[in-house]
């Protein structure tokens, strides 16, 4: 197993921790209260994942895992991170037209996820719409009630990320990515950020992990791709092959993360900025 790449906030100092959970595609490990999973070089780079090739998980949940020298050691491997590229986000788009090629795209998103959903027979989450629902309302209306509704969501589905948590990731990279060119997004932002901070606890310690990069502004590849490219309309040629890439995380992450998308557009589209364009 040979490391290939990092997330840009994998620690570059020497560190120790343990081994949080083994999966057939994933370790995940626990540093300093923060995960750092070390992956198939199959799947999209994270913040703070380690891409392999010759992915083989010979390691314990539970034991020791440490970083001496630029080494990596934990279970049966010792990963070389020196010198290793380092996977970093280009920063958020440009202010200029940030809004409305973003709700233009909205409707090709939503089609192609769900042709997704029905393809991979994913069921829908007892719910996770009402709730969404309530969410957009106090991003757009009532500011204050953002930390309630942030609580019906986190937590909610079934698996290690569930789909409430995911579909928060989803806004959350809207409207940091968007807020260089919108005042809504600049403020909308911090508040459904305070929220999901307050509420992280509630839910799976993977889960609570993405929540918490998401609230400081961090987001894994395929998402930054994704609405990078819906907030500039920069790459719309790009946007279905983008969409499918964002889709693909997970057996449902990415359809609950792509759902979160479309619920930032909207909340785009609802806004000051997008009525005065």
């Amino acid at each position: 197993m040979v490391a290939v790449s990092k997330g840009y906030l994998v620690p570059a100092a020497d560190f120790a921790g343990t081994v949080h959970s083994v999966f057939a595609t994933a370790c995940n490990l626990t540093v300093d209260g923060r995960l750092l999973t070390v992956h198939d070089a199959a799947a999209p780079h994270t913040p703070t994942s380690v891409r392999v090739v010759s992915w083989r998980p010979r390691a314990r949940a539970g034991g020791p895992a440490r970083c001496a020298g630029g080494i990596l050691t934990f279970g049966e491997h010792a990963l070389d991170l020196r010198a290793l590229p380092v996977w970093t986000p280009p920063p958020p788009p440009p202010p200029a037209a940030t809004v409305p090629p973003a709700i233009t795209a909205a409707r090709e998103v939503a089609r192609i996820r769900e042709r997704h959903v029905e393809a991979r027979g994913i069921p829908a989450v007892p719910g996770l719409a009402a709730r969404a629902e309530s969410l957009l309302e106090a991003l757009t209306g009532r500011p204050r009630d953002v930390p309630r509704a942030v609580a019906g969501l986190v937590g909610l589905g079934p698996g290690l990320t569930p789909s409430g948590d995911d579909l928060l990731v989803g806004a959350l990279a809207v409207l940091s990515r968007a807020a260089p060119g919108s005042a809504f997004a600049g403020s909308a932002f911090p508040a459904l950020a305070y929220g999901v901070r307050r509420h992280a606890h509630r839910t799976t310690d993977v889960g609570a992990h993405y929540l918490r990069l998401a609230a400081a502004g961090h987001f894994g590849e395929p998402l930054v791709n994704l609405v990078d490219a819906l907030v500039t309309g920069a790459a719309r040629a790009a946007v279905p092959a983008l969409t499918q890439a964002a889709l693909r995380v997970g057996a449902s992450s990415g359809a609950d993360g792509v759902a979160g998308v479309l619920l930032g557009l909207r909340a785009l589209g609802s806004s000051p900025d997008r009525k005065a364009a």
